[in-house]
């Protein structure tokens, strides 16, 4: 089926889905550059879209996604914006390495807010 998102209210539609990384930051997953034109201080979160790509295809982008080069395949899409929204339920969403549960997702930017954990001070 296909695989809808919405970027600051902006619909995209794509008839299948490899991967979609909301990204702040340039780099995860072993140094794979995903979002080079990430900046983590510039309010917007970065989303990097590999839609109908074949295996074969994806693995031979790996030297310069390590390379932190922009992907130049017809399957990668860049977006960026405040507020990301994904509105179909059941995509597994996978944070920081983490699996925390499936969609619907709303991510958006908290400008410049840092929460800071820290055991309490007796």
């Amino acid at each position: 089926s296909p695989a809808t998102f919405f970027m600051d209210g902006n619909k995209t539609q794509k008839e299948k889905l490899f991967l979609l990384a909301i990204c702040n930051a340039q780099w995860f997953g072993s140094g794979l550059c995903i979002a080079p034109d990430a900046v983590l201080d510039d309010g917007l979160l970065n989303v990097a879209v590999v839609d109908d790509i074949s295996l074969w295809d994806y693995l031979r982008q790996l030297p310069r996604l390590r390379k932190g080069l922009r992907l130049t395949h017809t399957s990668v899409s860049y977006f960026s914006g405040q507020t990301i929204e994904i509105t179909e339920e059941g995509w597994p969403i996978d944070c920081d390495g983490e699996f925390i549960g499936f969609t619907p997702l709303k991510v958006q930017i908290a400008n410049r807010k840092v929460n800071i954990l820290m055991p309490s001070v007796s």
